[in-house]
């Protein structure tokens, strides 16, 4: 058993070492450009994901929720019973920013 562990480690340490040394020879040049591409690849796929129908409002995480500041006259509008234009409101700032990111996004194909 102890030599079977030992084999595992041992493998490990050369794997670790050969993983390193390749590592070592990626130029600073390089991964900056490999890095930049991530994020082009990242973002092009945030922005299409978004500008869809639900990409924000359909998605709690992103959801774009009324400011502080009118948030106690959400709650007041709700209370008399108004509560669909609040709803209405809430619905047109998140499907703007969907037409925005689907906007950002033919911008994007386009280049």
């Amino acid at each position: 058993m102890r030599s079977a562990v030992l084999a595992c480690c041992v493998f490990a340490l050369v794997q670790a070492a050969s993983v390193h040394a390749q590592l070592e020879s990626i130029t600073s040049r390089e991964a900056t450009a490999a890095l930049k591409a991530a994020l082009e690849k990242g973002s092009s796929a945030a922005v299409a994901r978004l500008g869809r129908t639900d990409g924000f409002f359909g998605d709690p995480r992103v959801k774009i929720a009324l400011p502080e500041s009118m948030q106690r006259t959400e709650n007041l509008v709700r209370r008399f019973g108004l509560g669909r234009y609040a709803d209405e409101l809430i619905l047109g700032m998140n499907r703007a920013a969907e037409q925005a990111a689907a906007a950002h996004a033919a911008e994007l194909e386009a280049e």
